[in-house]
């Protein structure tokens, strides 16, 4: 995504700011006059973030899209009815996203129609925005693009055939065909949609103003088109990547192992990657700063709904669930408006059935009968105690009200319960990343059957099968096409080299007779199980040794 930035810069009117949010774990630094820089405190834990000229747009882990910085076009007014999204893509000054169930929305600068979503493009897979013009590929792989199309940046090419990617600079177009090519159009003044004739296989491309880059099937990253910032100057140290994002004059790229490195132009600290930013999942690049999804480990919040009424003869009760196995404490926090606030008001909360504290909103609390503003009390809940507490992954709490205390007769009578804790990092194959980072960073390569779990550690332990030893899970082998022609989640060719030749999931006289009839062939086309290139005598007997049903 990139911008044509140079629309509002001011001489005097730039800063240069690195703020970030721990708990939601999005950092952002560079120019930061319209705020695009100042990640909310409320944020949360995201999944995805991109960046515009002047704006920045997150995806929570719920699916709740939250945009902030300049907002001159609308670009961050983000519709109420929106609902769940699963992918965003930021304009010069329009924002463009993927709800859940496939379809597009698109608000702000629509001078261009870029916001005007064609009402047949049906459900997609992905999109670009670019400076006024939108893109979109649907779930059968075709294109369609609409905005502006001064330099032919729509003009989908009509042999371009299914793609997987798709990218946009402000006046050009790139896509990445299902056989790995990438194709470019639109404006080629600096020859941003000049492919390299050696560019080979790619699996991620992004579009800047005036130049494209791209990350190979075996993580390289080439870059092609303006350079006069040194945007595509890419390091020679760099390594393998998975993720590249290209602001107005910058590249940023997401290494495979969670580091972020940028270069270009540097005019706003767009390229002073923070030295403490750790490891991380996403990034995106505006027109004159960056943002990323770093990794750090985010609080887990359980929030009751509204407990009021209660009273002496109506204690209240509320169960958190999904709570993750920790071996560090938590809080628990109670707010509560009643009539409260003597030593014969008060509130006793018990976890699991034991007393955590009582004479809670009691004498000398603050707490008053209907007071103004709910009263607060936080309480801490020791390691030991909350993890054997919430082994069954569950803790119910009980807000007991003493003989006095209710909440008849206050108007705006409130009692809630939050339970916050951090849980553990789990790093199973030992590589210095939590695992679901570890996942976010390259999901398609670490969890191919999207599981949630490593897929190195599941094979290591046994839980799904590797039986090529590729590293992968056979299910994701043979979603990728390889044969399993008797579907029963086994690839043929591990079957066939254990020696059930009529793949009926055992090795008996059947696969013997098959054996015996291809007898000293050269190169069968099976029943080679010892790799040598024909049939004979040690064939055969490993094809005995594994008489019976195939594991």
């Amino acid at each position: 995504m990139s911008l044509a930035g140079a629309f509002f810069v001011a001489a005097g009117a730039v800063t240069a700011v690195q703020t970030a949010n721990a708990g939601g774990g999005v950092s952002a630094w560079g120019y930061n006059n319209g705020g695009q820089c100042n990640v909310p405190s409320d944020l949360g834990a995201c999944s995805a973030i991109t960046a515009g000229a002047y704006h920045t747009v997150a995806i929570r882990l719920d699916g709740a899209v939250r945009a902030w910085g300049s907002n001159a076009g609308g670009e961050c007014n983000v519709p109420s009815d929106l609902g769940a999204c699963s992918a965003i893509v930021a304009g010069l000054y329009h924002t463009v996203v993927i709800r859940q169930d496939g379809a597009v929305r698109a608000w702000g600068h629509n001078n261009y129609g870029q916001c005007y979503v064609p009402s047949d493009l049906g459900a997609c897979s992905a999109i670009a925005a670019g400076g006024f013009h939108s893109a979109a590929i649907r779930q059968d792989g075709a294109i369609r693009a609409w905005g502006n199309n001064g330099y032919g940046q729509c003009n989908v090419p009509s042999n371009l055939g299914a793609c997987s990617a798709i990218a946009a600079g402000v006046y050009h177009t790139v896509a990445i065909r299902l056989d790995g090519a990438v194709r470019a159009w639109g404006s080629n003044g600096d020859g941003e949609c000049t492919v390299p004739s050696d560019l080979g296989a790619c699996s991620a491309i992004v579009a800047g103003y005036y130049h494209t880059v791209a990350i190979r099937q075996d993580g390289a990253v080439r870059a092609w088109g303006s350079n006069g910032d040194g945007e595509c100057t890419v390091p020679s140290d760099l390594g393998a990547c998975s993720a590249i994002a290209a602001g107005d004059h910058h590249t940023v790229a997401l290494r495979q192992d969670g580091a972020v490195r940028a270069w270009g132009k540097i005019d706003y600290g767009q390229c002073n990657v923070p030295s403490d930013l750790g490891v991380c999942s996403a990034i995106a690049a505006g027109a004159y700063h960056t943002v990323a999804i770093t990794c750090a480990i985010s609080p887990s919040t359980h929030s009751s709904p509204e407990l009021a009424p209660y009273s002496f003869s109506t204690p209240r009760n509320w169960t958190a669930t999904g709570i993750q196995p920790i071996s560090t404490g938590a809080t628990l926090t109670i707010t509560a408006r009643g009539n409260l606030g003597t030593s014969t008001k008060f509130l006793t909360v018990k976890i699991d059935g034991v007393t955590l504290a009582t004479n809670i909103f009691g004498t000398g609390s603050g707490a008053a009968n209907c007071a103004a503003t709910a009263s607060t009390a936080t309480f801490t809940i020791p390691p030991a105690q909350f993890g054997s507490l919430t082994a069954d992954g569950a803790l119910e709490v009980r807000v007991e009200p003493s003989i006095n205390a209710t909440s008849a007769g206050c108007a705006a009578a409130t009692l809630t319960v939050q339970l916050s804790y951090t849980r553990d990092i789990a790093d199973c194959n030992g590589n210095g990343i939590d695992d679901e980072c570890d996942i976010a960073i390259q999901p398609a390569v670490r969890d191919c059957d999207h599981n949630g779990a490593l897929d190195s550690c599941e094979i290591l332990a046994g839980a799904v099968a590797d039986c090529n030893a590729n590293g992968r899970p056979d299910s994701c082998d043979i979603d990728d096409g390889a044969e399993d022609d008797n579907q029963n989640g086994k690839l043929d060719s591990c079957e066939l080299a254990y020696g059930d030749l009529n793949l009926d999931g055992y090795v008996n006289g059947a696969d013997l007779g098959g054996l015996l009839s291809l007898w000293g062939i050269q190169d069968p086309p099976y029943g080679d199980l010892d790799g040598n290139r024909q049939i004979n005598g040690a064939d055969l007997g490993l094809l005995l040794s594994h008489w019976g049903p195939v594991p």
